[in-house]
């Protein structure tokens, strides 16, 4: 991160700027340094409250992509009815790109335990800085591709790519990269980690589902 950056990144983390002036110059840094990795405050907004930290992962447009927990209000409130009934639910996240389950599940109740599956190496990096940063607990960050059988598989991806791929080889015509990547089964990693229930299990992996 060059020293303008990382100055830009602290003046904003000081919130002595109006909260919407710092949304915007945190769009134009984003867009500015498309693909690395950085971390800034998310805004408090509407019915769940979030002051947490997020990054950006390669989007092309914002990169922002926690601002808030006002998106997919369906799956939120799937989330909230399941993870406030369990005192400490068991969470299977498939496809976890860069963390946006995880941070709304460890949002709704902080105690989730989170096994998450992300084969993309970019990603998988990612997410455990995000987990550092935020000192989440129980959570297990996996670079693995979730399968029904064992062995190596392939991932595909675009050149410059840094956060989505697939297994499926046609899933975008632009994928025009791959990487082998080792498959592991559910009942294989529930088996060596004692996982004997889950609440729930989200998969978004890109065509592969």
């Amino acid at each position: 991160m060059s020293k303008l950056l990382s100055f830009m990144v602290k003046f904003l983390r000081s919130k002595l700027i109006h909260p919407k002036l710092s949304y915007k110059i945190w769009q134009l840094l984003c867009k500015l340094n498309h693909g690395q990795s950085f971390f800034f405050p998310l805004r408090s907004s509407g019915n769940f409250p979030v002051l947490m930290y997020g990054g950006i992962c390669g989007y092309s447009d914002s990169a922002i992509f926690f601002e808030s927990l006002q998106y997919e209000q369906e799956n939120i409130a799937v989330y909230r009815s399941i993870l406030i009934e369990s005192q400490i639910p068991v969470v299977i996240d498939v496809g976890a790109n860069n963390g946006q389950s995880l941070m709304t599940i460890k949002f709704i109740n902080p105690e989730t335990q989170i096994h998450c599956f992300e084969p993309f190496p970019q990603l998988t990096n990612f997410l455990n800085e995000l987990v550092n940063i935020n000192n989440f607990q129980d959570v297990h960050i996996n670079n693995n591709i979730l399968s029904d059988t064992l062995g190596l598989g392939k991932l595909f991806f675009a050149k410059n790519s840094t956060d989505t791929a697939s297994t499926v080889n046609d899933f975008q015509s632009f994928y025009d990269r791959s990487l082998t990547v080792e498959k592991i089964t559910l009942d294989g990693y529930c088996q060596k980690n004692k996982i004997n229930h889950i609440s729930l299990i989200k998969i978004d992996v890109e065509g592969g589902n």
